[in-house]
């Protein structure tokens, strides 16, 4: 099994940890999905992620990406890693907000990938 956590890059204004990630196990050939969480209601109108991982263990399944909140934009580039939501007036959000799905290389040594 290979366990895989993916960084996440986000620009929030807050002391505290707003975002974290699930923790994934998985083995050569198969997805992972990995949920971005918000882990205290916020008032966004929009929000923006940028993801890294390592290239060598696993490559990002693109167009599987989805913000799971309502909007009136919302969009994962199919060309790099990263995704933007946004909607016309603020509201308070809290837990699950996007999904990413990714694919384990065939080969991929077992260990961490972050």
């Amino acid at each position: 099994m290979l366990s895989l956590l993916l960084s996440l890059s986000v620009r929030a204004f807050a002391a505290e940890e707003l975002l974290t990630l699930d923790t994934a196990l998985s083995a050569d050939g198969s997805t992972v999905t990995v949920t971005v969480k918000l882990n205290q209601k916020t008032l966004a109108e929009s929000m923006g992620i940028t993801y890294t991982y390592e290239s060598d263990v696993v490559e990002p399944i693109r167009d599987q990406h989805e913000w799971l909140l309502d909007s009136t934009l919302d969009d994962f580039s199919t060309t790099d890693d990263r995704g933007v939501w946004a909607v016309t007036d603020p509201r308070e959000i809290q837990g699950d907000v996007a999904k990413l799905v990714f694919r384990v290389k065939s080969g991929a040594k077992a260990g961490n990938a972050n």
